[in-house]
């Protein structure tokens, strides 16, 4: 039997996280200063914790590797839990994420579907929305003693932002790239990379959050939801800082 340890619990409340703004903490903070002189150093103050808290994870070099040098990560995908709002369709853009991150880095990445979860290094779980929750989110783990990690995902577009609910409802291909950036944004936590301070990187976690004018620059490239697989998200920056991880120390 396999072992499964980390540190989620069903909320997945632990680990790095994809944050939706608005979190207590955030939207006390800017209104106390919104309406001051200190709203501009206010808002470098956000940005600069939410970049220390990724230099940090990136010291750990958490990452999940492969059981056998140049061999495969076996995946799982869930499906979606009760009230979660998951569709069918939600599964593929977890698959497209992890082969563009495979396609992306020049062969030092394989991923491998596994049959059962409890064979997976990398597990995909769809929970219901939580006030205290995160959009994406990923929890470091180990199975049988090799590092793994469990990814989730809350995709009721109904609890997005304000801005992103009202395009979704006009709009309903952002629904699809919303949840393709968080995938990718999380596959990147889960191979060790840590936040980015450069909004052209899908490692970028918003200084409140990931913005509209964000995910628009990806949708102004799609015609259709196929084309979402045929186009490259992932900046040259993400691309540079996982070569150097991975090459440095190669699985």
């Amino acid at each position: 039997m396999s072992a499964w340890s980390g540190r989620q619990d069903r909320d997945g409340s632990v680990g790095s996280g994809f944050r939706v703004p608005g979190s207590a903490f955030v939207f006390r903070f800017w209104c106390m200063v919104r309406g001051s002189r200190f709203r501009v150093p206010a808002v470098v103050l956000l940005g600069a914790f939410h970049l220390a808290s990724g230099i940090a994870a990136d010291g750990s070099r958490f990452r999940v590797m492969p059981l056998e040098a140049g061999g495969m990560i076996p995946y799982f995908i869930a499906q979606g839990a009760d009230r979660s709002q998951f569709r069918a369709s939600d599964s593929q853009l977890a698959t497209w994420a992890l082969e563009e991150w495979e396609r992306s880095t020049g062969g030092l990445l394989r991923f491998e579907r596994a049959d059962r979860q409890q064979t997976a290094l990398l597990r995909f779980t769809w929970l219901p929305w939580a006030e205290d929750g995160a959009l994406g989110r990923m929890d470091p783990a180990t199975l049988d003693g090799h590092a793994a990690a469990s990814i989730t995902v809350r995709p009721d577009e109904n609890k997005f932002r304000p801005t992103v609910r009202r395009s979704v409802r006009v709009d309903p291909l952002m629904r699809d790239v919303v949840l393709y950036y968080v995938c990718l944004h999380e596959i990147g936590h889960a191979l060790g990379l840590s936040h980015s301070s450069n909004p052209r990187d899908v490692m970028w976690p918003g200084t409140n959050g990931v913005t509209l004018p964000v995910y628009e620059r990806y949708r102004h490239l799609l015609q259709t939801r196929d084309d979402i697989p045929r186009t490259s998200w992932l900046s040259h920056d993400d691309i540079a800082r996982f070569t150097e991880i991975w090459s440095a120390t190669p699985p």
